[in-house]
């Protein structure tokens, strides 16, 4: 089902990153199934990608793969534009494909912990230095971040789609933001990926 294990860092990277780019152009994905999301403010929809047999692409049921807690890094794969519009208010969120990557198996695995997302402000402090301000938060746990799930493996394993909008009373057109996931282990340890900054459009 899946490929050789990738021990460098680095190839796995680039592997992952030349699959994201796939995974956003694959056919046959799902639109928005928009409704509330306990997390706070958020709707989801799930993008298809995966493994190729005979030049079809099968699906597979994710919510019966199990869950994995050994995280030991996480990858986001952000295309160049990454929001979410509504047709009156422009810019209400993003969308990102994230890999959770298990210690054991070296690729995405989808999770039992808390995922964790902050929005924050990017503002100059009074000493003229940029500064960051948290203005959101998701919070998801199993069950929450399932709907997220892809539906289609992929050699670099299994990956979250996210799509998630900020309240409505959070005017960010045109700010510059700073994104962060983490993911909480239950042995305490908190797996943090790379911030990404962005100027929100108007």
């Amino acid at each position: 089902m899946v490929g050789a294990r990738f021990g460098v860092a680095g190839s796995w990277a680039l592997r992952a990153a030349a699959l994201a780019l796939a995974v956003l152009a694959a056919p046959g994905c799902q639109g928005p199934q928009p409704g509330p999301n306990p997390s706070g403010g958020s709707s989801g929809r799930l993008l298809g990608t995966g493994t190729t047999t005979g030049g079809r692409t099968s699906e597979i049921d994710a919510s019966r793969v199990a869950a994995r807690d050994d995280i030991v890094s996480i990858s986001q794969f952000w295309q160049p534009v990454p929001w979410l519009y509504d047709s009156d208010r422009g810019a209400v969120g993003f969308k990102v494909p994230v890999y959770f990557v298990s210690a054991q198996t070296e690729r995405g695995a989808f999770v039992s912990g808390a995922i964790n997302c902050h929005l924050y402000t990017v503002e100059r402090g009074a000493d003229g230095q940029p500064q960051r301000v948290l203005r959101h938060s998701w919070r998801l746990d199993e069950n929450e971040a399932m709907k997220f799930r892809v539906r289609k493996v992929t050699v670099m394993g299994y990956p979250y789609n996210f799509y998630l909008t900020w309240p409505d009373d959070l005017k960010l057109q045109g700010r510059d933001i700073e994104v962060q996931f983490s993911y909480e282990r239950k042995d305490g340890r908190v797996i943090s990926g790379a911030p990404r900054r962005f100027k929100v459009a108007s």
